[in-house]
């Protein structure tokens, strides 16, 4: 696991936002009583503005939940919400490497597309008789190949 002190703002912010989440499911109304007193600490005059309209780019914000990511890691077991727990998960979880991949779906719409385009490509003429290909595969069947993945980068 990722040490609290290395971790990006943004990476402090994901695994925190992770432990509000995971506090959420678990004990919604004592979650919804926090968010009240804060909600009325807010209209008097001493709260900091970055508290009233947190950012997750704002410095500030990522500060305060390297704070309660450390403050949860270093709290004890008790009979109460795992908070150590989540706040290991989230930690992972916004460390972890993501790599796109593709879904089923995807794969089936653009390998139709392909052979829709080589189809396409082969077409000689098309008349009242009906359409008349070209035999055998076509000559720049690589480059229609390489116009097929990179279209499908950019999707």
């Amino acid at each position: 696991m990722t040490p609290v002190s290395q971790l990006t703002d943004e990476q402090a912010t994901n695994a925190a936002n992770f432990v509000v989440r995971e506090w959420i499911k678990v004990d919604g109304l004592e979650a919804l009583a926090l968010w009240q007193t804060i909600e009325k600490v807010k209209t008097g005059d001493s709260v900091e503005t970055w508290v009233e309209d947190p950012k997750s780019k704002d410095p500030e914000v990522a500060k305060l939940c390297r704070q309660m990511l450390q403050v949860f890691l270093d709290s004890p077991r008790g009979k109460g919400p795992n908070f150590r727990k989540w706040a290991q998960q989230g930690i992972d979880k916004a460390t972890e490497a993501h790599g796109q991949m593709l879904d089923p779906g995807s794969l089936i719409i653009g390998g139709t597309l392909l052979i829709g385009l080589v189809l396409a490509a082969r077409v000689k003429s098309v008349g009242p008789s009906g359409v008349e290909f070209f035999k055998g595969l076509p000559a720049n069947l690589s480059k229609l190949v390489k116009l097929a993945s990179s279209m499908a980068t950019f999707s």
